[in-house]
């Protein structure tokens, strides 16, 4: 469906979707018919009158309009995550009115293994009825896709708790494993080992319970046909920081003991603020689950008890002979320790809360919904030129309001497009876990409410909005909702505030005020050694928000996470950086899957990626369809912020109004830049979609001469090295500081001239 440009087109767009009925649309068409309206103005409207969401309106400005409905009965609301078993989102029962997480099995899975593995999970949720374990509705599929039925939480996972606001008193500690491990009681109980407990499968909700998250690798031990990690030798199956010894040789022969495990690795998780083993690489950690003690407990939080100090080693042992026998033995050595009792987690630790617009379902302010859910498109004030917009005002005030909005139509907020689930464009980052409302969003402020001089449109009220949006909570997931990436979707601080998108033909491109450089770096060196010196340079620079890193484990994620690199990606993200991952296409040549299953390794091994940069991109108009898919799955389908395709040489236009890439590289050549003739199509689009990288230029006059005519040449990416070495992106610049001095001067200066 094409792009809807004024709002009569995007009404008929809105009433194909099926989200909002003729009667709640007709006030709005009359209201337009007085003027010129936008497409954009009145899709602010009708977020701002609670009708529709952020996100559908977003994807409905694309021109998406199906698949809001999944499975003819649930209305999605909002993307919660995002992994490689699937994506969940938060969906509403039009009948029933009850907001459900919905874990939709991607259409590429949906055979073979990952589709045993996904009714695995089903079956596992529904013999599971219990306080402490998100339970399961339903299983069921629309055409090809299929999806699993869960309750929703409003929570944050213990990741994002210890990683935001740090470790747990241990009197906090001891009553969270407590519960956890009677819901892990519960599942023994019911034949299922759960095999992959961790700090970010454990969810908290606003009054203190515990959910136990993700059963997509729980096994039957009683059933001897449920045998995946055996038939599929998919050993070892669980994550590395958090398993069990006998868990990492036999995965298809650990038994609930391996669980207890876990679960005492995560609760040191809680006391120390990181895993029971930091260094190495993931073998190395795994050795070190065999055969070495963790640093005692007490040694990094001398006010642990010794008693629990006891529970955690015995909950560790290395033999499982010597651990307690089952969860519930668990839960009575805590039990001594949670006979006082807690009040609720403090609201720093919870999803951040948004007041909704009277527009919004009454219920709606106390619900813990994402706060995007609520959030208007655009800024409210109107620009001079759009000054006819005001014509959409009522024609007269006895104008009747539109007819009371069902419930389903006020929450609603996704959009899944035609051919696969999710196509997220223009959503918050996804959340971490099934049924948890966390993102990964950066703190904004929330746009003013729309004064005496903005469009009137029929409907609710508008009213001043609380609150700020929430708060980023990026945390590592290794399988289920890893990037997590999400996410989505795109309000990120150091990120595109959303896709960059071309001017059309015969307009204007779009107004930045003002035009800003930045340094897109490869930072091709270990972090380790030398090269973390390197990466200590890298990470001092006083403006992150100047600086993309581009980051290359092995030509791309490589097969296993490296700590390494989880490590120092974190601390860039934690400090402000984008962060985006490196993936070979071999000018095309490389086939689809395995592009994609680099995207999906950069997501589960190192959940700081916000972005993806395709090198070796084909320049040629005739490879876009493979471009341009790779593009709508980095973005839409794994909810990542940024790709940067480059081609190293200017490329057909092709790539960028399709599109396939949010910014290309034009130049990474050695070449003079002063030879460099911007083709005419660059001034259609934003500066910010332009890159170009140059090595061995090892005059740092020219490479201050170069930065200063970067934004001139419409270039906004760009990174200048020298040539030591036989490999241009092996180190930093001898000149680092001074290309660091030099972006930031080009900046202030064309801040200064966009000054009025």
């Amino acid at each position: 469906m094409p792009v809807p440009l004024t709002a009569d087109q995007f009404l008929e767009l809105v009433g194909k979707s099926g989200l909002l009925d003729p009667n709640q649309l007709q006030p709005y068409r009359q209201s337009c018919r007085a003027g010129e309206v936008s497409a954009e103005t009145v899709a602010d409207a009708l977020v701002r009158d609670g009708l529709l969401t952020r996100f559908q309106a977003a994807q409905l400005l694309q021109g998406k309009w199906r698949n809001f409905i999944l499975g003819g009965k649930y209305k999605v609301l909002g993307p919660l995550g995002s992994g490689g078993m699937g994506h969940v989102y938060l969906c509403e029962h039009q009948i029933m009115r009850r907001r459900v997480a919905v874990k939709v099995l991607p259409l590429h899975a949906g055979q073979g293994v990952s589709l045993a593995r996904f009714h695995r999970e089903a079956r596992a949720v529904a013999q599971l009825k219990h306080t402490n374990i998100v339970g399961g509705f339903d299983i069921d599929r629309d055409g090809k896709r299929h999806f699993l039925v869960m309750e929703y939480i409003d929570g944050s996972t213990f990741q994002t708790i210890v990683e935001k606001c740090g470790p747990l008193d241990p009197l906090r500690a001891a009553h969270y494993i407590h519960q956890a491990a009677l819901g892990l009681q519960h599942a023994h109980e019911a034949g299922l080992i759960h095999r992959d407990i961790k700090p970010s499968n454990l969810l908290l909700d606003r009054t203190g319970t515990v959910k136990i998250l993700d059963l997509g690798l729980a096994r039957f031990f009683h059933d001897k046909s449920d045998d995946l990690s055996k038939r599929h030798t998919e050993s070892p199956v669980g994550t590395m920081d958090y398993m069990a010894p006998e868990q990492a040789l036999n995965s298809h022969l650990a038994d609930i003991r391996a669980d207890i495990y876990s679960l005492g690795a995560t609760f040191y998780f809680l006391l120390a603020g990181h895993g029971p083993f930091e260094e190495g690489s993931p073998l190395q950690i795994m050795i070190r689950h065999q055969l070495a003690p963790p640093t005692p407990i007490r040694d990094i939080r001398p006010d642990v008890p010794e008693e629990l100090a006891a529970v955690i080693g015995r909950m560790m042992a290395k033999n499982p002979a010597e651990r307690y026998q089952t969860s519930a033995e668990v839960a009575q050595a805590l039990g001594p320790r949670t006979q006082t009792p807690i009040p609720p987690p403090p609201q720093e630790e919870m999803p951040e809360l948004i007041s909704p617009s009277r527009g919004a379902t009454e219920s709606a302010s106390g619900s813990g919904l994402p706060a995007f859910l609520y959030e208007p498109l655009s800024s409210p004030t109107p620009s001079p030129a759009r000054g006819a917009d005001t014509a959409c005002a009522p024609s007269t005030p006895s104008q009747p309001d539109p007819l009371p909005m069902p419930a389903e139509a006020r929450d609603s907020s996704t959009t899944l497009e035609e051919g696969n689930i999710p196509k997220f464009s223009s959503a918050p980052p996804p959340l971490p876990a099934i049924g948890s409302q966390e993102t990964k969003r950066s703190a904004d402020s929330v746009p003013p409410a729309h004064g005496n001089d903005s469009p009137r449109f029929p409907g609710r009220t508008v009213s001043p909005r609380v609150g700020t949006r929430l708060v980023v909570a990026v945390i590592a997931i290794l399988l289920l909702v890893a990037g997590i990436a999400g996410v989505a979707l795109i309000l990120r601080k150091n990120g595109e505030a959303s896709p960059p998108s071309a001017a059309r033909p015969g307009e204007q491109p779009p107004a930045q005020a003002p035009m800003r450089l930045r340094l897109l770096v490869p930072a091709y060196f270990y972090p380790g050694g030398e090269g973390m010196a390197e990466w200590d340079k890298l990470l001092a620079v006083p403006d992150p928000s100047a600086i993309v890193i581009i980051v290359n484990t092995a030509t791309g994620p490589g097969k296993v996470a490296d700590p390494n690199y989880i490590q120092v990606i974190r601390r860039a993200r934690q400090a402000g950086f984008t962060v985006i991952g490196y993936v070979s296409t071999s000018y095309g040549a490389r086939p689809l899957n395995e592009a994609k299953e680099d995207i999906d390794r950069w997501i589960s091994f190192y959940s700081g990626i916000q972005g993806i940069f395709f090198d070796e991109q084909a320049s040629l108009a005739n490879q876009i369809d493979y471009y341009a898919e790779l593009y709508n799955y980095a973005r839409k389908e794994r909810g990542l912020s940024l790709v940067i395709n480059n081609p190293g040489t200017t490329c057909a236009e092709d790539y960028l109004a399709q599109p396939a890439a949010d910014v290309v590289c034009l130049i990474e050549s050695t070449k003079d830049f002063d030879e460099f003739h911007p083709p005419a199509w660059m001034s259609r689009y934003k500066v910010s979609q332009f890159a170009g990288e140059f090595p061995k230029i090892d005059d740092s006059g020219k490479m201050k001469h170069y930065v200063d005519e970067m934004l001139t040449k419409r270039v906004g990416y760009c990174y200048i090295t020298d040539g030591k070495g036989e490999n241009p992106w092996s180190r930093l610049p001898r000149y680092w500081e001074a290309e660091v001095e030099a972006v930031r001067q080009v900046n202030q200066r064309d801040k200064a001239q966009a000054l009025p």
